[in-house]
C-alpha cells in the first residue's frame, strides 16, 4: 500500500537562496529606473522636485564680471530647468551675443520660446533679437525688431541708440532728427537726454565717407537686395566716391521700377545721374516721375539742378528756391541757387544767397573745428567738445547750450535750437536770452 505525500510538510525549494546582500546591490538601479521613468511619464516637474535647482547668483556674477561665455553655460542649466522663466532666457539671450565669438542665431532660437510676464521683457526680448538679426548682416530685421520695442516701450534699452547707430550707418539724416527729437522730450536722465540732441549734428561734424558706407553695407545688401535702406545709401555712396558707377546707377533704375512712388528711391537715382554727369538720363528719370511726386522739394532740387547745367536760368531759380525753402541747411542746393541768380543777373540775390551759404560753412567749421584758428589754439570743434564732456546733461551748463542752439539755428535747424534752449529753461526758467527764443522759435519747423 503506498503512502500519499503529507502536502502540509514544507518541501525543499530545489533555487538556492541568494545572498543577503543581493537585493541590496538592486536597490540604486531600481530607484534610477523609477525615476526615468517618472521623468518620461511625467515630464520636468518630477526632475525638478528630484533635483536640486541651479541658482541663478552665481550665473548673474559672471554675467556682470563680463564673463558671458561661463555665464551662458550656467544660465542654459537654469533654462533648462524652468524652461517658462521668461528673466532667464532674456540673460541667456544677452549672454550668446555679448560674449566672445556671439552666437545671434543660437539667440535668436533662444528667444522663440521666450513668454514675457510684463510689457517691459517683451520689449527687451524685440531689442535682443534686433541685435541678433544686426550681427548676422540683417539690419532690416534689425530696424523691425527696435521699432516694435519701442511701440512697447520707448524709454527701453538701447532700442532708440541703436536704431539712430542704424539711421547713421545709413545716411537716414532727417528721420535720425525726428527721433533723436521724439526720445529727447521723453528721456527722463538728464545726461541722454543731451546726448540725444547731439546725434542730429553727428551728421554734419562726423559726415561718414562714401567708402565706409560701401565696406559697411556691401554685406547687407548682397545678402538682401530688397533691404531699400540699406541699398539706397550703398549706391549713393557708391556714385559719391565714383566706384562701380554704372552698377549703382543700374540698381537704382530698378529700385524706382519696382517702387516708382517711393521718394527716396527717385531721389537717390536723381542723385546718382546728376553725380555722374548724365543729363539726359536725369531728363528721361524726371519725366517717368508719377505726377503725385513732382512737386516734392527734393525733386525740384533736382529739376533745378538740371535746368542750370543747361543754362535755363529762369527755369532753374523756381525750383532750386523751393529745395532751398524746405531744405535751409542744404549747402549743396543753396550754392546752386546763388550759381543760377547770378547767371541769369539777379546779383542782390546771388549775394543774399552767398552770404547764407557762407554762414553754413562757418557753422560747420565751428562744429568740426577741420581749420582756422580753432585748429592752430588746438581746441576741439564745438560737437567734439560736448560730446566728450562726462558730466553732459548732469550739471547746468548754458553757455555750452546756447553756442549749440545758435549753430542749430544758423544750420537751418530752428526746431533743434528750440530743445536746447529748453535745456537751459529747465534749469533755468527766467533765463531772458532763452525765453526770447522760445518765443521766436517756438513755431518754427526743421
Amino acid at each position: 500500500m503506498t503512502t500519499e505525500p503529507d502536502l502540509t510538510e514544507p518541501r525543499p525549494d530545489p533555487t538556492p537562496a541568494p545572498p543577503a546582500s543581493e537585493p541590496k546591490s538592486r536597490m540604486p538601479w531600481v530607484i534610477a529606473a523609477v525615476v526615468l521613468v517618472a521623468v518620461v511619464l511625467l515630464g520636468r516637474p518630477i526632475l525638478r522636485s528630484i533635483l536640486p535647482a541651479p541658482r541663478l547668483g552665481p550665473a548673474l556674477k559672471l554675467f556682470n564680471e563680463g564673463r558671458f561665455a561661463e555665464a551662458e553655460a550656467k544660465l542654459a542649466d537654469l533654462v533648462a530647468y524652468d524652461p517658462a522663466n521668461p528673466q532667464t532666457r532674456l540673460f541667456l539671450a544677452r549672454a550668446m551675443l555679448d560674449r566672445e565669438g556671439p552666437k545671434p542665431s543660437e539667440a535668436i532660437e533662444t528667444l522663440k520660446a521666450l513668454r514675457p510676464a510684463t510689457p517691459l521683457q517683451a520689449a527687451e526680448g524685440h531689442v535682443l533679437r534686433g541685435m541678433a538679426h544686426e550681427a548676422l548682416g540683417r539690419p532690416d530685421q534689425a530696424e523691425l525688431a527696435w521699432k516694435q520695442a519701442l511701440e512697447i516701450d520707448p524709454l527701453v534699452g538701447e532700442a532708440g541708440w541703436l536704431l539712430l547707430q542704424l539711421h547713421y550707418s545709413e545716411s537716414r539724416e532727417e528721420e535720425a532728427r525726428k527721433l533723436a527729437l521724439q526720445l529727447s522730450k521723453i528721456e527722463p536722465h538728464p545726461g541722454d537726454r543731451v546726448r540725444l540732441l547731439l546725434e542730429p549734428i553727428r551728421y554734419e561734424a562726423e559726415p561718414l565717407a562714401a567708402a565706409g558706407v560701401i565696406s559697411q553695407l556691401a554685406s547687407a545688401v548682397k545678402a538682401n537686395p530688397d533691404d531699400r535702406n540699406a541699398a539706397l545709401a550703398y549706391y549713393r555712396a557708391m556714385a559719391t566716391d565714383g566706384t562701380g558707377v554704372d552698377e549703382a546707377v543700374t540698381a537704382l533704375q530698378a529700385l524706382v521700377k519696382k517702387s516708382p512712388e517711393d521718394l527716396a528711391s527717385q531721389d537717390a537715382l536723381l542723385f546718382a545721374l546728376d553725380t555722374t554727369g548724365d543729363l539726359d538720363g536725369m531728363a528721361k528719370a524726371l519725366d517717368a516721375i508719377p505726377t503725385a511726386l513732382a512737386a516734392e522739394p527734393k525733386i525740384a532740387g533736382h529739376r533745378g539742378s538740371l535746368a542750370l547745367k543747361r543754362k535755363d536760368y529762369a527755369a532753374a531759380i523756381p525750383d532750386l528756391e523751393k529745395a532751398v525753402k524746405a531744405r535751409p541747411w542744404d549747402i549743396k542746393v543753396l550754392h546752386l541757387l546763388a550759381d543760377a541768380y547770378r547767371f541769369a543777373g539777379k546779383t542782390s540775390e546771388a549775394e543774399v544767397a552767398r552770404a547764407r551759404e557762407a554762414g553754413l560753412e562757418a557753422a560747420r567749421i565751428d562744429l568740426r573745428a577741420i581749420k582756422g584758428k580753432e585748429q592752430e589754439e588746438g581746441r576741439p570743434g564745438l560737437f567734439e567738445e560736448a560730446s566728450s564732456r562726462r558730466d553732459l546733461g548732469l550739471v547746468p551748463n548754458p553757455e555750452l547750450y546756447k553756442r549749440l542752439a545758435a549753430n542749430r539755428e544758423a544750420m537751418g535747424h530752428p526746431d533743434e535750437a528750440l530743445a536746447w534752449h529748453q535745456l537751459i529753461l529747465r534749469d533755468s526758467p527766467d533765463d531772458s536770452e532763452s525765453l526770447e527764443a522760445l518765443k521766436r522759435l517756438g513755431g518754427a519747423g526743421s
